[in-house]
């Protein structure tokens, strides 16, 4: 097994600057996401995608192809595409932190025997 770790900080105020452009907000956010108003809720999940990226060594682009859910506990909870989903993923995880000006997103994903 394999264990890939990933995590961003944000400054909330990079996130604000960007909410009228509406290019970003559609290039990064799912429809689901743009639920949330908050700044820093949206900061957040920018900062889990990042995370999802450097967790799996990804370009950070498809944005899309990661969407940030609330499970039923209230916890974020990472939904990769087919696309991107390593086919030996196990199980991923995530956690969102808040402090003044930044949040921060971490990603744990768990890796089985690579599948060739």
């Amino acid at each position: 097994m394999e264990i890939r770790t990933g995590i961003d900080i944000v400054l909330n105020s990079r996130i604000e600057s960007k909410l009228s452009n509406s290019r970003f907000l559609e290039t990064v956010f799912h429809p689901s996401e743009l639920r949330e108003t908050d700044v820093k809720k949206l900061a957040g999940i920018f900062a889990v995608k990042e995370s999802v990226f450097k967790a799996f060594n990804l370009p950070p682009s498809g944005w899309l192809e990661i969407e940030i859910v609330k499970s039923r506990s209230g916890r974020p909870e990472v939904r990769l595409s087919d696309q991107i989903k390593p086919g030996n993923l196990l199980s991923i995880d995530c956690s969102i932190s808040h402090e003044g000006d930044y949040t921060v997103g971490s990603v744990v994903a768990l890796l089985g025997i690579p599948l060739h």
